[in-house]
């Protein structure tokens, strides 16, 4: 096969596999709409080795013997752009081959150039007056918040934007230190510090509707959330926070709207959209809408049957309830 016209594909290892038996076949195609030569995907893999594999001409792949767990699937194509898909390796979900499908279309494609022109464009007066950028210290930094070390991460994000004040990504992720320690206050400052220097930045948009969200003021969560879907999309977080956010403030259209987008695009993304989605349906009366949702959920969230009996119940006993009564504070706190 040449590999002028593969496409390297990298199944990376998202969250701890499981230890079950069972191991299964993940297949699918990445259509692109043209052949796509010279062409080869790179990803930044986590601890675990990924699985690699490359697709053929027309876009088709498979992984053999995948052991059950939780994946992320990511194509990068140089000059295009990537995508990516959260997978579920579990038995119930597989085929009647013992398989799990899985396709990314052109349109699940993160646009390269749209990504550059909103996210990491910088000044020519920006550069020359904070030239210096600590990466190291920034990798440490990183890392710490990643094992859970958030006083050491905080000294180090502190002392690379006391050195270099106009680090765009040292300040987002300081604010992430505060979400995590509970300090909404700080971490707003923080994403606003972040969005002065750069107002589309994706991460601080984000970051900062996801403060202000926790601290009930909806409204103002709402612009970012909707500044947020406006630079990326096709990105299953951000169409799911905005939903959840519609759903806080009573507009269950546009909650629904959002939340079926995200669950389109990435139906096992951390944020479980399947669980406000039945809340809606519950309290529209759609008992079957809602029957549907709670079965994929549990279907795709294995061992989490309780928080699907949850919804049920939490609506049955108080179908009057308003949204902020209900408000899934779990999905929010999940992730970034």
């Amino acid at each position: 096969m040449p590999l002028a016209r593969c496409v390297l594909l990298t199944l990376l290892l998202a969250i701890e596999v499981s230890a079950a038996p069972h191991a299964l076949r993940v297949r699918g195609q990445v259509s692109h709409g043209k052949i796509w030569t010279k062409v080869r995907l790179f990803a930044r893999g986590p601890a675990n080795a990924p699985l690699v594999t490359l697709s053929d001409r027309k876009g088709h792949f498979s992984f053999d013997s995948v052991p059950e767990g939780t994946y992320t699937l990511y194509v990068n194509v140089r000059g295009i752009g990537s995508a990516s898909r959260t997978v579920e390796v579990r038995q119930p979900l597989a085929d009647e081959s013992g398989a799990i499908q899985v396709d990314l279309p052109s349109s699940d494609f993160n646009s390269l150039a749209e990504l550059r022109r909103k996210d990491y464009t910088v000044s020519i007066q920006q550069l020359s007056d904070d030239p210096f950028l600590p990466p190291r210290a920034f990798s440490v930094a990183q890392q710490d918040l990643t094992n859970g070390q958030l006083d050491k991460a905080r000294v180090l994000l502190e002392g690379i934007v006391a050195e270099s004040p106009k680090y765009v990504a040292a300040w987002d992720e300081l604010a992430y230190a505060s979400v995590v320690s509970g300090n909404y206050v700080e971490a707003e400052a923080q994403y606003r510090k972040a969005l002065d220097l750069m107002p589309t930045d994706f991460t601080a948009l984000l970051g900062m509707a996801r403060t202000l969200l926790e601290r009930n003021r909806l409204e103002e969560a709402l612009d970012y959330h909707r500044r947020a879907v406006a630079q990326r999309p096709r990105n299953a977080v951000a169409q799911a926070r905005l939903g959840f956010n519609y759903f806080e403030l009573g507009n269950f259209d546009e909650a629904e709207t959002c939340l079926l987008s995200a669950e389109h695009i990435d139906p096992a993304n951390y944020t479980r959209p399947q669980l406000i989605l039945a809340e809606i349906y519950f309290r529209e009366h759609d008992e079957a809408a809602a029957a549907g949702q709670l079965a994929d959920y549990v279907k795709r969230f294995p061992g989490e049957e309780d928080a699907a009996i949850a919804v049920r119940t939490r609506v049955k006993a108080s179908p009057q309830a308003g949204p902020a009564q209900v408000h899934n504070a779990e999905t929010l706190s999940a992730g970034r």
